[in-house]
C-alpha cells in the first residue's frame, strides 16, 4: 500500500512539474494541450511569419497553417487557423515533390512582401524553397536553391528545414535572413545550424549566400545525442529579456524531450540557459519542429508529433504566464 501511494505521489509530481515549466525564471502554467489539431496523417509544418519574425494575422484572430500528409509521397497543404478557437478550415494542397525528391515537407513559411511568399521545405536529403504570390499558393519550387551538406559536422547526414530565422537586413529590393536548419543522422540524431539566405523581391528568387562559419549552434550538451529541429520565432517574445530557441533534445535515440535555450544573442552564439523542460503528452511519442507565438494574453507552443503507430499530427500547448516577463 505504501509503495502504491509513493508511486501515485511520484506520478502526480511529474505531472505537476510538466504543467508548470520554468524558462529562465519565467514560469508558464499549461492550461491546454491538443495533439490532433488537424486530425490524423496531417502533421504540423509552419505558421506564416513576416520578415520581422512576427505572426501574420488576418481578421484579427486568423493565420495560415501549413501542414504535411503522406499520399504516395509527403506533400504539403495550407488551411486557415483560428487563433481563438484553435480550429482549422479544410486544407488545400500547395506543394508537391520536385522531380525525384522523397518529401515536400514545409517547415518555414515567410511573407517577404504582399506578393511574395516563400516556403522552405525538407526533401529527405536537402532543404529547398518554393515561391508564390499568395499565401494559399500554389507554390513553385525554385530549382536553383538548395541547402546541402558541405560542412564537416554535416557529413553522412541529410539536411532538414527548421521553423526559425533571424532577420539580417531588408530594403526595397531584398530580405536577408539567417535560416535555421538541422542535420538528420541515424536514430534522429543531429544538430542545428544557420544558413544566410537572400530573398529577392524583384525576381522572386531565393539564394543561398553562405553557411555560418561557427555552425553548429552549441546546443548539444555532453552525454546527449541530438539537439535539433529547433524554432526561434515569434521574434518579439523574450524571456526576462532573452531570446528563446525551443528544440528537440535526446539523451538516447529513444528519448524525445522539449528543451529551450536562452541568449541575449538571437543567433545563440553564447547561451546563458539550456535545459529540458517537458516531454511528450497524451498519445505523443515523437515531438519536434517547434514554433511559438502569443495571442490574447497566452503563450502557445505548436509542433509536430507522431504517435506510436507512426501517425504524424499537429500538437499545440497553451500556457498562461504565472510569473516573470515573456515580452
Amino acid at each position: 500500500m505504501r509503495q502504491a501511494i509513493c508511486i501515485l505521489l511520484f506520478a502526480v509530481s511529474i505531472l505537476h512539474a510538466d504543467e508548470l515549466i520554468d524558462i529562465g525564471g519565467v514560469k508558464l502554467q499549461r492550461v491546454l494541450h491538443l495533439d490532433q489539431v488537424t486530425g490524423t496523417n496531417d502533421h504540423f509544418g509552419a505558421l506564416l511569419f513576416d520578415g520581422n519574425g512576427h505572426l501574420v494575422k488576418h481578421g484579427g484572430n486568423k493565420t495560415w497553417l501549413y501542414c504535411g500528409a503522406k499520399e504516395e509521397k509527403w506533400v504539403s497543404f495550407v488551411r486557415q487557423f483560428n487563433l481563438d478557437t484553435l480550429k482549422v478550415k479544410p486544407r488545400k494542397k500547395v506543394l508537391s515533390t520536385y522531380k525525384n525528391d522523397r518529401w515536400a515537407s514545409v517547415h518555414l513559411a515567410v511573407k517577404v512582401a504582399d506578393d511574395f511568399f516563400v516556403l522552405f521545405y525538407s526533401t529527405g536529403k536537402q532543404v529547398r524553397a518554393a515561391v508564390s504570390k499568395e499565401p494559399q499558393g500554389p507554390f513553385v519550387t525554385d530549382p536553383d536553391f538548395g541547402i546541402r551538406p558541405s560542412q564537416e559536422w554535416e557529413k553522412n547526414c541529410s539536411l532538414e528545414s527548421d521553423c526559425g530565422f533571424v532577420k539580417i537586413s531588408e530594403d526595397a529590393h531584398e530580405l536577408r535572413i539567417w535560416k535555421l536548419y538541422d542535420t538528420l543522422g541515424p536514430g534522429s540524431t543531429g544538430q542545428n545550424g544557420w544558413a544566410e539566405v537572400r530573398l529577392n523581391k524583384k525576381t522572386r528568387k531565393v539564394e543561398l549566400v553562405r553557411k555560418h562559419p561557427a555552425n553548429p549552434i552549441k546546443l548539444l550538451r555532453p552525454g546527449f545525442v541530438a539537439a535539433r529541429t529547433g524554432g526561434n520565432i515569434d521574434s518579439h517574445i523574450r524571456f526576462n529579456g532573452q531570446h528563446a530557441l525551443f528544440y528537440l533534445s535526446k539523451k538516447t535515440n529513444r528519448d524525445y524531450r522539449i528543451a529551450v535555450a536562452l541568449s541575449k544573442d538571437p543567433l545563440f552564439q553564447s547561451i546563458s540557459h539550456n535545459r529540458e523542460i517537458a516531454g511528450p503528452l497524451g498519445d505523443e511519442a515523437v515531438i519536434e519542429k517547434f514554433q511559438f507565438f502569443t495571442h490574447a494574453g497566452h503563450f502557445y507552443l505548436i509542433y509536430e508529433n507522431s504517435n506510436r503507430h507512426n501517425d504524424w499530427r499537429t500538437s499545440i500547448r497553451k500556457y498562461k504566464v504565472a510569473s516573470g516577463k515573456n515580452q
